[in-house]
This record gives C-alpha cells, structure tokens and sequence, in this order.
C-alpha cells in the first residue's frame, strides 16, 4: 500500500472516530444544554406572570443540585433534578391572573387557596402529555407534598415519594421561608418538620449542605 492510500485510510479512520465522539458525546451535551436553557427561559416567563415567585428559582436550583450530589446523583440524574425544578410550577400557567397578583396570599380566600394549591397537580397533567417530559411528572406532582402526605389527598407517602420531590418540598420551602423570615428561622422550621412535613434523610443532607462553605459559591447550572 502506498504512502498516499496509507494516509487517506488514517484520515477517513480519525475523521469516523471524531464523528461517532461527536454524535454520541458533545451533540447530545449541546441538545441538553439548549433544552435546559429553554427550561430556564420558560421558568423565568413564569415568575414574570407570577410576581410572588420572583428570584427563587435560582436559588432553588442551587440547593437542588447542591442537595442531589449529596446523594451521590449522576450528571444525568442531576439533569432531570433540575428540569423537574424548571417545570415545577408550570401549572401555574392555568391559575387565574389578578386573584392572585392583586393581593398578599395571606388575604387570599379558601377557594383561591386551594386553586392555588392544585397547581403541582396540573403541572404533573401537563407533563404526562409530553412523552420527552413525562419522566419528571411524578417528581413535579408531588413537590409540595409532605413526607406523611397529610396535605395532599391520594399523595404518595415517606420513601414512596420520588426523592427528587422530597429534595424539591425542602430546598423550595427554605428559600421560601427564608425570603419570609431569615434563614435562621427557615432552617428551624425545616427541621421542626422533619418526620412530618419532610423526609429526614433529605433534610440531613441538605443541613449538610448549608454547614458546608460550598453554599457561599454559586453553583453551576447544566445549562
């Protein structure tokens, strides 16, 4: 075989090699990658619609991630984590506007209470009709629900819950109470409900995460 044959054989052989990385290694990143970022866009167009949410997704985002490694998630695993926390309150898309933007929720009437309160239900619906989404339904259903399922008829309960909405109902109701009243008190409260409202294993890690000097960083998004 000539010197030239030799070095088309080489070439084509690296090129097919740099083809099958690509297609299998860093086109699937970049297609996460521009999806998660979409996600994000869409999340950010809810908090518009919904003042009362506004700022918490990233910080919410932080400490899913920050509590998901704690347990040992895969890159993967933390990808779904966070799209579940994007899509999280997409229900929300189908809560009347003004009742609900117009005054403080602690004036909001019993049945717009428990409008409100359908929304992770709806949001779980809508995903089941998206088969490339339906995989974070159950995680976004019942990110609300409370480890002994006390405040959600038909809720799974303590591990039968997906460990993603058990991560998601603690680090979403910190850096909601944490807004309302200091993260002094949120942390408190976080571990008044332990048993009760959240699941223990859960909350150890993530008072795990709150003692360590990483959450003084910002934490990295896949996207």
């Amino acid at each position: 075989m000539n010197p030239t044959s030799v070095g088309v054989l080489v070439f084509s052989g690296l090129t097919t090699i740099w083809l099958i990385y690509y297609v299998q290694f860093h086109l699937p990143r970049q297609l996460e990658q521009r999806f998660l970022e979409s996600m994000k866009a869409f999340s950010k167009a809810i908090e518009l619609r919904f003042p009362m949410n506004s700022g918490r997704s990233d910080e919410l985002i932080r400490f899913a991630r920050l509590i998901g490694k704690r347990f040992g998630y895969t890159r993967s695993e933390l990808h779904i984590l966070e799209l579940a926390t994007y899509l999280r309150d997409i229900g929300c898309c189908a809560i009347p506007y003004r009742p609900f933007n117009e005054k403080d929720r602690a004036d909001w009437t019993p049945v717009e209470s428990k409008v409100f309160a359908k929304h992770p239900e709806v949001s779980g619906a809508m995903l089941e009709l998206v088969p490339s989404l339906r995989h974070v339904a159950d995680s976004v259903r019942w990110h609300h629900a409370r480890f002994d399922g006390e405040n959600v008829v038909g809720s799974p309960t303590g591990t039968d819950l997906p460990l993603n909405a058990r991560i998601l109902k603690v680090a979403s109701d910190f850096v909601w109470l944490a807004q309302e009243v200091g993260p002094g008190a949120a942390t408190k409260a976080i571990e008044n409900g332990v048993g009760t409202e959240y699941c223990p294993e859960v909350v150890q890690e993530f008072i795990q995460v709150l003692t360590s000097s990483r959450v003084k960083e910002p934490e990295p998004s896949l996207a």
